[in-house]
């Protein structure tokens, strides 16, 4: 069983993925200003996992796969800076709008979708006596609902990258 196979060793991942987080409060309330609801519960629902992990010294499988669905990180920021450059018309801007919707698409909902599946099957076998109950309850439920917050985010996504392929919103 993944789950149990993982659980049993000091999570290096976890204990690297925290201090990233307030490391640079500075850097952290700026990011932060002006964000929306949805913004807030992804980034708590993170540091619940998180801290769940580096309390617990567990979960070192879980934390780097959750850590991959952060792949689509540089397709954002690529994006982001493009626009904020005034670079909208450039063809690498498409690129960056496409690998981001791809990336999304394969990190964010198809790769959870995995994880979910590998986690419910472990599950399903019985928790070994080391597994407490809290661990798999709160990742489980806090990984559903990264896919759910994923899951929603993704329709504007979808909705921007069709405006940039096609050079057209979609009230036209």
């Amino acid at each position: 069983m993944i789950l149990a196979s993982f659980m049993v060793y000091e999570s290096a991942a976890s204990s690297l993925i925290c201090p990233m987080r307030i490391r640079q409060p500075r850097l952290l309330l700026y990011a932060a200003y002006g964000k929306g609801l949805a913004f807030w519960v992804h980034h708590l629902m993170a540091l619940v996992i998180c801290l769940n992990w580096l309390v617990l010294r567990t979960g070192t499988f879980w934390g780097c796969a959750v850590l991959l669905t952060e792949a689509t990180t540089p397709c954002l920021v690529a994006t982001r800076m493009m626009k904020e450059t005034g670079w909208t018309q450039e063809p690498f801007y498409k690129f960056c709008v496409a690998c981001f919707w791809l990336f999304w698409a394969a990190a964010r909902i198809c790769w959870l979708v995995v994880l979910l599946s590998l986690f419910y099957r472990d599950i399903s076998h019985g928790l070994p006596e080391h597994v407490p109950l809290y661990f798999v309850a709160v990742n489980g439920l806090s990984v559903l609902g990264l896919l759910v917050l994923s899951c929603v985010w993704f329709v504007p996504i979808t909705r921007i990258f069709y405006q940039v392929m096609t050079g057209k919103s979609r009230r036209q």
